[in-house]
């Protein structure tokens, strides 16, 4: 092989190894970025756990209200049928 052929192989392979060094050099922050992140990507599933539960309980607390509710009518409207009723002449 010719000096110039050695010369540019060495080029290309020092080019190619500053190539990979760089993107071990990103792949290192990307991996210490996520490892700050972690923490915070745990707490997700349990918020979302604690709105889903929160949510469950509003929705108990809603019809436990309208059963209230509609018992206490029920009540009052067959109370007042049977007023209306017994009092006919």
């Amino acid at each position: 092989m010719s000096t110039v052929t050695d010369n540019d192989l060495r080029e290309l392979k020092d080019l190619i190894n500053d190539k990979f060094n760089e993107l071990r050099l990103n792949q290192e922050k990307i991996m210490t970025r996520l490892e700050d992140w972690k923490p915070s990507i745990d707490k997700i599933s349990d918020l979302s756990e604690k709105v889903g539960e929160s949510k469950a309980e509003g929705k108990l607390g809603l019809i436990a209200i309208t059963a209230l509710i509609s018992s206490i009518l029920s009540g009052s409207l067959t109370s007042l049928i049977f007023i209306f009723v017994k009092n006919k002449p």
